[in-house]
């Protein structure tokens, strides 16, 4: 199973060699399996990579995540399909009913708002949890109310501070844009892989997110992101950093390893996103009769929330 998420930041070349991806860097070569990896990352504007290596790597349904001058996300190379059923899928998902849609919904952002309610109890940042316990229930059909917005005002003013806003130009933001963007691209990879569109989604329908179905699923993946680079930004060696260095993103990008609970069992984030889409696609497709299953932060106490 794949596990690694490589980042080249100074390479001459990228190629295929058999079944691995070669790295040439001046006169040195470095060899990592295909089977090893997950996703890669290229923050280097002067890489040459191959025809040969993008074709296997699509063959394979490896990501590509293309960083830009400001040191984020600006492209992203997938599969265009990866999966002899695609036709049939998205015959399906463009039939998927609108109230298992409204449904499911309403389920993602109760997760949600409980995996907020979590990272706020973990971290000891509980002045308005009761907030956003009072909010879930609040939750209507499609969430017409607009608690995943109200809840997320509340959660992030708490989590970092009454100044903080979600889109401004800072660490914090910076930090988070970057690690929601490699979790999505493994989400939308898998999405693929099973014969489905990411641009169909359940409640974003922006005409111009080729990524709505990845938004949708990502949801209750967010709160522990946050969990995660929260922490991470907390360590003695990032303080006073005004901006994302090598080593700092390094960090970031293991955000794909980072333990979880699903259905009473830990896994990384990697390796649980299959299941986790595996209960959406089964929810839909059974009209909203199937269990719904969520990623939680991994914690001791089972009476936590």
């Amino acid at each position: 199973m794949s596990w690694r998420i490589i980042y080249v930041t100074n390479a001459n070349k990228l190629s295929l060699n058999l079944n691995s991806l070669q790295v040439i860097q001046e006169d040195e070569k470095y060899f990592v399996s295909l089977t090893e990896i997950a996703a890669i990352v290229i923050e280097d504007y002067t890489s040459i990579i191959t025809t040969r290596l993008l074709i296997e790597l699509a063959n394979q349904g490896i990501a590509i995540l293309i960083l830009g001058m400001n040191k984020m996300p600006v492209g992203e190379f997938l599969p265009i399909s990866d999966n002899v059923r695609t036709t049939k899928m998205i015959y399906q998902q463009c039939n998927w009913k609108i109230e298992t849609k409204n449904k499911l919904w309403n389920e993602i952002i109760r997760a949600k708002i409980t995996n907020q309610i979590i990272t706020l109890k973990l971290l000891n940042r509980t002045t308005k949890l009761q907030m956003l316990i009072d909010n879930i229930d609040k939750i209507e059909d499609g969430d017409r109310t607009n608690m995943e917005g109200i809840s997320a005002r509340i959660y992030f003013k708490e989590l970092f501070n009454n100044d903080f806003i979600r889109f401004d130009d800072n660490l914090e933001n910076g930090c988070l844009n970057l690690c929601y963007h490699i979790v999505r691209t493994i989400i939308s990879k898998e999405i693929i892989s099973r014969g489905f569109n990411t641009t169909l989604g359940i409640n974003h329908k922006s005409q111009y997110n080729t990524f709505n179905l990845s938004d949708d699923i990502i949801e209750v993946f967010r709160p522990i992101v946050d969990y995660y680079v929260f922490n991470l930004l907390s360590e003695e060696k990032y303080k006073g950093l005004e901006e994302i260095n090598k080593d700092l993103k390094i960090c970031l990008l293991d955000v794909a390893n980072y333990k979880v609970k699903f259905s009473g069992k830990i896994y990384s984030i990697l390796n649980v996103i299959p299941y986790y889409v595996s209960t959406i696609l089964r929810y839909m497709e059974k009209d909203g009769k199937s269990n719904f299953e969520y990623p939680i932060l991994n914690f001791d106490n089972n009476d936590f929330i």
